[in-house]
């Protein structure tokens, strides 16, 4: 049974709020904006909360809020945050992450230019992708993005992490962020490829190992889930940059996709065989920090 966030999930209900209420310095010489952001990161880089902000969340547990945003605290640390819409989106992902497609506009028209046509080019690639009319309400599966005030990202599509942390998910031990470190499928697979790297004749190097299937794996257990973003090319081409990113809100890998296709994507997706079934993820951009000689050798492959 879906879990619905207590109370309307008022503003302060949610984790991230919390923590923003509970660590938020008025005396400090930042920005709210820049303070804001410093402490979502804070926040996302964190190794435990709370239990009593997540009881206060869900509506099976009859918990206060741990702390009750002032009206002054609500209009400096949330209005210019997000909408109320941004919001709902949020709440949503922390309760199910990874049951929706999350449709990110991150190009807009320059300040003070007119931005309705490029609105309509995105709403249409959107609805191309529903084969009923789109609905903005709660329990919908489809969460549309569309905010030039507070998503206008440019190429910097992983700011989206810094307005709605809940993307990644609930917050755990950061090692388990890329990989779970306990998981029998994880080690299994990094022993193999261990074995195969051991393997290779002298002066061969390891990126050749690229394509096996293990490496294919330990990439798809790193994968917190995926966006399907509307930058500048992906407006003019009429295909969304389909992006799989990792627990520390990082690009895996990332490809295209036509918008009639979404929508199936996300179905395959929510039966485990994403990459198996499109060729979206074996012929996708791999991160450089995911390649076999990158930042995350030794964390991720095990190397």
């Amino acid at each position: 049974m879906r879990q619905k966030p207590a109370a309307q999930a008022e503003i302060g209900r949610s984790p991230s709020e919390q923590f923003l209420i509970q660590n938020w310095n008025w005396d400090t010489n930042e920005s709210h904006d820049t303070q804001r952001s410093r402490l979502i990161r804070e926040y996302l880089r964190s190794t435990s909360e709370p239990q009593e902000w997540e009881d206060a969340f869900r509506t099976d547990r009859d918990a206060p809020l741990p702390r009750v945003p002032t009206g002054e605290e609500k209009r400096i640390m949330f209005d210019p945050w997000r909408s109320p819409h941004i919001r709902k989106v949020a709440i949503q992902c922390h309760l199910q992450l990874g049951a929706q497609n999350v449709w990110l506009r991150t190009h807009y028209a320059p300040e003070g230019e007119d931005d309705s046509a490029l609105s309509r080019t995105f709403l249409d690639m959107v609805n191309a992708t529903s084969e009923d009319n789109m609905s903005d309400e709660e329990d919908a599966p489809h969460f549309i993005l569309n905010n030039r005030s507070q998503l206008h990202f440019g190429q910097d599509w992983e700011k989206v992490f810094e307005v709605i942390p809940e993307l990644i998910g609930h917050i755990n031990r950061l090692e388990e962020r890329l990989l779970p470190e306990q998981s029998v499928n994880v080690k299994m697979e990094q022993a193999s490829l261990a074995e195969k790297v051991a393997s290779l004749p002298d002066g061969t190097v390891v990126q050749s190992l690229a394509d096996c299937d293990e490496v294919h794996m330990l990439q798809v257990y790193a994968v917190q889930g995926y966006l399907l973003v509307a930058d500048a090319e992906a407006l003019q081409t009429g295909l969304f940059k389909l992006i799989w990113y990792d627990g520390r809100g990082g690009a895996i890998r990332s490809s295209t996709i036509e918008p009639s296709e979404a929508r199936r994507f996300r179905r395959y997706t929510e039966l485990g065989r994403a990459y198996d079934c499109f060729d979206y993820w074996t012929q996708g951009f791999i991160d450089p920090k995911y390649r076999l000689d990158g930042e995350y050798r030794s964390v991720v492959y095990g190397l």
